[in-house]
């Protein structure tokens, strides 16, 4: 099951961005082998999913699936 450990520590910068102040992890397994790290001055807008992490979630996908 998906988890953060820690609390998510923000300032909202305006209307639609945000900043991380403090790093924390958000963990995508039970086993804790997904665990994706969010630095401290990350700017998001709690909405789009930055490129990487589409890209890491796909592969997952498709190694889970071909059994390996």
């Amino acid at each position: 099951m998906s988890r953060f450990t820690t609390p998510a520590i923000l300032e909202m910068l305006g209307h639609y961005n945000w900043r991380v102040h403090e790093p924390f992890a958000f963990y995508l397994s039970d086993d804790n082998s997904d665990v994706i790290e969010v630095p401290a001055g990350f700017i998001t807008d709690l909405a789009t999913v930055p490129r990487i992490f589409l890209d890491f979630a796909t592969a997952r996908r498709q190694i889970r699936q071909s059994g390996n």
